[in-house]
């Protein structure tokens, strides 16, 4: 993200299926809990923070999972 990488690169890709990997293990794939989580963070930016993912990473991540959606 910092150097520009597009969120189409196989990298960024990779990385991001990786992370919804693990959000679907943490929750079970619960739906609600990753719904509930996401309204948390947003609500509570500074949480999210201190846990490692700044708004700009989240929403990095975000659009590079909705670009291999399409």
């Amino acid at each position: 993200m910092k150097n520009g990488t597009p969120i189409d690169d196989l990298k960024v890709i990779k990385l991001a299926k990786q992370w919804q990997e693990g959000i679907k293990f943490f929750t079970g794939g619960d739906t609600e809990i990753i719904h509930s989580a996401e309204r948390y963070y947003m609500d509570n930016p500074q949480a999210a923070k201190g846990n490692g993912m700044s708004g700009e990473l989240y929403e990095y991540i975000k659009k590079a999972l909705a670009n291999i959606e399409k």
